[in-house]
């Protein structure tokens, strides 16, 4: 029986990578992105995956929303095999990660864990590297994290350019698709999980990646690993590469890296130079990141922590306070949207709803110090304009500074009056406001502003020390040798609170398996269940593996959960912690009568 492989991709890059899918087995199905308005006269027209597809008749989803129930409903029906990946261009939710049979398989343009992100062939080239390559990644909830399940390596060549190389590329990943897919379906490739130590990120190439510096060699490497050549072959494909030299000419011309540049208006004698703009490469701020967080996953649907995560990765801070900032204003300003929203609308000229990602997260970035941080406003404000000029977003910053002086001249966000309840707390505390009156009539007035409020605290992160290899009291005096502030929890005899952390994979303790995050309350179902000594137990519905591991610390555990990727995710949890010989995983439905399960 043939296979059912449903297709994702987008540019035609992928285009070669869906023929090789009807060559192996049906196509039900090809997701591709909305119709886009494209080149420079902005017509809508459709992608090259959608034309090919088309053409070849097979239907076409353009699904605005992946997490969109009735769509995921449709595909689940469909009973697929495998989802197949080729430069989509959105990073897919874990439901739908879960849905095909044997999960979610990706054709990544480059060596992983090396150039993991959006632009992999540029920067491949743009680096110098004499190799580059293809690998099938079996997908996970990361950005480019999962396991591979198969290589293979092509040269760069001294004069490659992006279409050239993308081309290769293309042609490579639909041979290893008919080379590797079936042996994956029949269960004879290993996957191999990537070194994240070696990871290396290739985030969408800006403007300002463009830029070359006449004081160095054609070939000396720059700053952010590029030289002149190596620039302009990288950015074949966008805006030419430019110089600060005032000239009369458009960009620069093929060949020698130096010659024709664009005006700039900077370097020139007798002129001003431009403060707006910079030739060096500077790292990114906390503000800038959380614009760039907060956008994506409007343009994206995709988890805030799943982005915020690969952001953090892609541009590390050296100091953790400005990886906090970068988190509190992302979950700070989402949590408090609702009212930052209903403060803005009336000083925007244009709809909230009309503007552009970038231009609506840097506002509310900007009304959430304002009024929720202990932030001067002046301060606020500059610094919120030039976060949006990071991004690239200098043409809106007229714009987003006259809103955000309007906002600092206010003392505090108008509300609804208070004789309309409902509303005031709604706007107030950033709830739904059908929400607030079925609480207000459920658990009365009082009752519902105290848990609208306690909902809008800022949790702490809650670990489980790893009873196995470490005791609460020892792993507690390394948090606060470290610097963090760190709380023995009240009800867990093994739970940590810790305020103002940072990522939890860059914690004392973590690569060493001393600890779990883990809430109070999943921590407390364990502690005071009545488990009969040395008996085995069965976690039901186990993703995404706190109690399961906390149950292995003293016994051997039968998790199951429906879905196989959330399984394999807990299987490699468990081995961080060195519980894995305590844990079998099933996949299974609790749900469903049959007894039927399938081994992971």
């Amino acid at each position: 029986m043939a296979s059912r492989i449903v297709f994702m991709g987008t540019p035609p890059l992928a285009v070669s990578a869906l023929r090789a899918c009807l060559d192996l087995g049906e196509v039900p199905v090809v997701i591709t992105q909305p119709d886009k308005p494209r080149h420079r006269r902005q017509s809508v027209s459709p992608s090259a995956v959608k034309e090919f597809a088309l053409g070849a008749g097979i239907p076409v989803l353009q699904p605005p929303k992946l997490r969109d129930p009735a769509f995921l409903e449709h595909l689940k029906r469909l009973r697929l095999d495998v989802c197949v990946v080729a430069a989509y261009g959105k990073i897919l939710p874990e439901d739908l990660l879960a849905l095909p049979a044997h999960g979610c398989v990706n054709v990544h343009a480059s060596l992983l864990p090396r150039f993991r992100g959006a632009a992999p062939i540029q920067w491949a080239i743009a680096s110098g590297d004499p190799k580059t390559g293809v690998c099938l990644m079996k997908m996970d909830a990361g950005l480019d994290t999962g396991p591979v399940l198969a290589c293979e390596e092509t040269p760069i060549r001294p004069d490659e350019t992006f279409h050239s190389l993308q081309s290769t590329l293309a042609e490579l990943g639909g041979q290893m698709l008919r080379k590797y897919l079936p042996l994956y379906l029949r269960g004879a490739l290993a996957a191999v999980p990537q070194r994240s130590e070696d990871a290396v990120y290739a985030p969408i190439l800006k403007r300002e990646d463009g830029l070359l510096d006449f004081s160095r060699s054609a070939l000396e490497p720059r700053t952010g690993g590029k030289c002149h050549r190596r620039a302009r072959r990288s950015l074949e494909h966008r805006p030419r590469s430019r110089s600060r030299l005032r000239s009369r000419f458009p960009g620069v011309a093929r060949g020698a890296a130096g010659g024709k540049a664009l005006d700039e208006r900077e370097g020139v004698p007798g002129r001003a130079p431009d403060r707006g703009r910079s030739a060096t490469f500077r790292r990114m701020t906390p503000r800038a990141l959380a614009i760039q967080v907060l956008s994506r996953v409007a343009a994206t649907d995709a988890f805030l922590n799943v982005v915020l995560d690969s952001q953090l990765s892609e541009h590390p801070f050296p100091e953790r306070r400005d990886a906090a900032l970068a988190t509190e204003l992302c979950y700070g300003s989402t949590r408090r949207q609702m009212t930052l929203d209903h403060l803005l609308r009336p000083l925007s000229e244009r709809p909230l709803e009309r503007l552009e990602d970038r231009v609506l997260a840097a506002l509310r970035l900007g009304a959430y110090q304002m009024f929720y941080l202990r932030i001067p406003r002046r301060a606020v404000v500059a610094a919120t304009v030039e976060a949006l000029k990071e991004v690239g977003f200098a043409r809106a910053t007229g714009f987003v500074n006259a809103v955000l002086r309007k906002a600092s001249t206010m003392e505090a966000i108008p509300l609804p009056p208070p004789s309309e309840i409902a509303e005031h707390l709604a706007i107030r505390e950033s709830h739904p406001a059908w929400l607030v009156r079925r609480w207000i009539r459920q658990f009365g007035q009082q009752r519902t502003e105290s848990m609208l409020i306690a909902n809008n605290q800022p949790p702490p992160l809650t670990l489980r020390s790893n009873s196995t290899r470490v005791s609460r009291e020892t792993l507690l005096l390394r948090f606060l040798a470290a610097g963090l502030e760190a709380r023995a929890c009240k009800y867990s005899s093994q739970g940590i609170s810790l305020f103002a952390a940072g990522k939890p994979e860059d914690l004392p303790g973590f690569t060493e398996g001393l600890w779990q995050v883990q809430d109070e309350a999943g921590q407390c179902v364990v502690q005071f269940a009545d488990f009969p000594a040395a008996q085995r137990v069965l976690d039901a519905c186990a993703a995404p593996g706190g109690k399961a591991c906390h149950l292995a610390e003293r016994r051997e555990v039968l998790a199951s959960d429906k879905h196989r990727i959330k399984l394999a995710k807990l299987t490699v949890e468990a081995a961080r912690l060195g519980l894995g010989h305590q844990i079998e995983t099933l996949v299974h439905d609790a749900t469903s009568t049959s007894r039927a399960s399938v081994p992971t």
